[in-house]
C-alpha cells in the first residue's frame, strides 16, 4: 500500500514538473510578447496552438500541409510612429517559419544608436530547406513577401528573459527532434 502511494505521488509530482511541447510554446510567446525592444514596438510570437491555419494561408500566400503547420512558428512586430503603441502603426512584420529549418542559435547583446538604448536578440539561422518568408503589411494596405535565412527575435534589455527564451527555444527543438547547433556553447 505504501508502495503505490509513493508511486502515486511521484507520478502526480512529476507530471507537474515535466514540460510538453504546448508550455514550451506558450513560455516562449509569453517571454517574447512581454519584452519589446522599443517603447514604439509590439512583439508578438505564435505558433499551430494559438493562430489559425486560414490565416497563415493568407499571410503565406499558400495553403500550408499539416505538416507544416505542426511547425509554424511566427515572429511578429507591429512598428508605430512616435514613441508609443499608442501611436498610429506604421508596419507590422511577421517572420514566418517552419520550425524544422532552423539550423544554428545564437545570442547577441544589441545597441541602437538612434534609439540609445541596449537589446538583446535570439537568432534563428535558417538552412533553407523548409518555408520562411518575411510578410508585411503598411498602414496604406500594402503587402510584402520576401524570402529570408534569419530570424531575429528582438527584446528588451533583459538578460534573464533574452536567456530563457533561448533555452526554451532549445527544449523546444529537442522534443520536437530537430538538432539545433548552439553558437554560443
Amino acid at each position: 500500500m505504501k508502495l503505490i502511494i509513493y508511486l502515486s505521488t511521484f507520478l502526480i509530482f512529476s507530471n507537474l514538473f515535466s514540460q510538453n511541447e504546448i508550455d514550451y510554446k506558450d513560455m516562449i510567446k509569453d517571454k517574447i510578447e512581454s519584452n519589446s525592444a522599443l517603447s514604439n514596438y509590439k512583439n508578438y510570437a505564435f505558433f499551430n496552438n494559438s493562430i489559425l491555419k486560414n490565416t497563415l494561408n493568407e499571410w503565406t500566400d499558400k495553403t500550408l500541409t499539416d505538416e507544416e503547420y505542426k511547425y509554424i512558428f511566427l515572429n511578429g512586430r507591429e512598428i508605430h510612429l512616435g514613441n508609443s503603441t499608442n501611436t498610429k502603426l506604421i508596419v507590422t512584420v511577421v517572420d514566418i517559419i517552419d520550425l524544422r529549418g532552423v539550423s544554428k542559435i545564437s545570442m547577441n547583446r544589441n545597441f541602437s544608436s538612434s534609439n540609445n538604448l541596449n537589446y538583446y536578440s535570439i537568432n534563428l539561422y535558417l538552412n533553407n530547406s523548409y518555408y520562411a518568408t518575411k510578410f508585411s503589411i503598411d498602414y496604406q494596405n500594402n503587402k510584402k513577401n520576401e524570402f529570408i535565412t534569419k530570424v531575429q527575435i528582438s527584446i528588451s534589455d533583459n538578460l534573464q528573459d533574452a536567456n530563457n527564451i533561448k533555452k526554451y527555444l532549445l527544449k523546444l527543438f529537442k522534443l520536437l527532434n530537430i538538432n539545433v547547433l548552439d553558437f554560443d556553447m
